[in-house]
């Protein structure tokens, strides 16, 4: 099979969350690999700022009325193959495919998608491949658009290392104490916030010098009534710009969720990779990386004594914690870039138009 010279990405969103992230991680990758690319996006997305300068790449920003109807007659086929990104991609690349008959592919990175309904069936069904990170996403998909094409790619950890002097200036900035930390949405129904803070507070008297930070988006007045009266609580806004350093500055990463998702389990890879030992609740695809006393440590859901437990087991035996940094990083390293990259890379080859699959 000959070398992927070049390939369009397709990506409308105007977020920046796991989705993005994988995308500007594949991209990069690719570039790497010297492939040619371009990626068409909207006009207000932060993909352009984390894309900036990457060789190869030429970016058709979109605007104005609906985006799946625009940037056709500029892409032409000037690219042999279209990779969607998101639902609003997978729709631009299925009426591009009907106007100038170029293939794509659609990913699926989270399990939130919709696959009912004429549109989307089509979607699904004309495309060349369908690509979901992991085997419970491809089981929903197979059985509700009936496909029988899925191939699972695993999401990709960040990678690289944190800005160490921005790191000594977060555990600086909290007098060196022992920092505790969860990265996700204000929502302790799907989260379990509340069962760390319990945990915290539980810890105030044998970790006296214990702080905790909520990472997140949305809004944590509720959280916060939670932790009336916790001045070692700290709810800090989510940003991916920063995001590894504060993990980083971690003693232990703590991901007590109720129901967890990819999302999810990909912060406790990026935790692992960054040397930080993690403690975690069972939910879907967690034990496919986390073994409970060799790479993590998995507790119940909604038992603050239980948590509290496990993280003063990681700071009062070293050993244990050196054992779980160390099979925790071999463990991300199963999920790099180049990886994900590659794998990509040679499911472009066995769907390019000369080279059929």
């Amino acid at each position: 099979m000959a070398n992927v010279r070049a390939i369009a990405h397709i990506a409308l969103g105007r977020g920046y969350s796991q989705n993005e992230r994988q995308t500007v991680l594949l991209i990069k990758k690719l570039a790497e690999l010297g492939v040619k690319q371009m990626l068409i996006c909207n006009a207000r997305s932060p993909l352009v700022i984390h894309l900036k300068g990457v060789a190869g790449l030429t970016l058709l920003r979109l605007s104005g009325g609906d985006l799946r109807f625009n940037g056709h007659i500029k892409v032409g086929r000037r690219y042999p193959l279209v990779h969607a990104h998101d639902e609003e991609g997978a729709q631009w690349s299925f009426l591009h495919y009907m106007i100038f008959g170029v293939p794509y592919l659609i990913s699926l990175r989270t399990p939130h998608f919709n696959a009912s309904g004429l549109l989307n069936k089509a979607l699904f069904l004309w495309a060349r491949s369908v690509v979901c990170a992991s085997e419970d996403i491809a089981h929903s998909v197979e059985v509700e658009a009936e496909l029988d094409k899925v191939k699972v790619i695993a999401n990709s950890i960040v990678a690289g290392k944190p800005d160490q002097r921005k790191v000594a200036e977060i555990r600086s900035a909290y007098g060196n104490r022992f920092i505790v930390g969860e990265v996700a949405s204000f929502s302790n129904r799907k989260f379990g916030q509340a069962t760390l803070i319990e945990s915290v507070r539980i810890l105030k008297t044998p970790i006296p010098s214990i702080v905790a930070f909520f990472i997140g988006d949305g809004d944590p007045r509720v959280l916060a009534e939670h932790a009336s009266g916790m001045s070692n609580v700290k709810f800090l806004k989510l940003r991916y710009s920063t995001l590894r350093e504060q993990i980083a500055a971690l003693d232990v990463f703590v991901m007590p969720v109720n129901e967890g998702s990819e999302e999810e389990l990909m912060l406790i890879l990026d935790a692992m990779d960054l040397g930080v030992p993690v403690v975690t609740t069972d939910f879907a695809g967690v034990k496919t990386h986390v073994r409970d006393g060799v790479s993590g440590l998995i507790v119940p859901k909604n038992d603050p004594k239980a948590l509290a437990a496990a993280i003063l087991s990681l700071r009062d035996n070293p050993s244990l914690r050196d054992r779980l940094i160390a099979n925790g990083r071999d463990e991300a390293l199963k999920s790099s870039p180049e990886i994900m990259a590659m794998q990509y890379y040679d499911l472009y080859r066995t769907l390019l138009p000369d080279n059929p699959a």
